[in-house]
């Protein structure tokens, strides 16, 4: 479950991070108000085929799409 918390600390720490990798990320962790403001940094998300379709991929969308420089990547 790194992935939620790799979101958490580049927000909370953004001036020591240049980007953040989310492998997989399972959303449920991060509040409302975390995926309404996206991620600071840049950040690339790696979804494995049983995640991209998950119900929970939703709100991995919802965070890259309210994230400043975000990219999405489907293995």
């Amino acid at each position: 479950f790194g992935a939620a918390s790799a979101v958490n600390v580049a927000n909370s720490e953004r001036n020591r991070f240049r980007g953040v990798l989310l492998h997989d990320l399972w959303p449920f962790p991060l509040p409302d108000g975390v995926l309404d403001a996206g991620v600071d940094v840049p950040c690339l998300s790696i979804l494995s085929q049983p995640f991209s379709e998950s119900p929970e991929v939703v709100y991995t969308k919802r965070l890259l799409r309210n994230s400043r420089l975000a990219s999405n990547m489907y293995i």
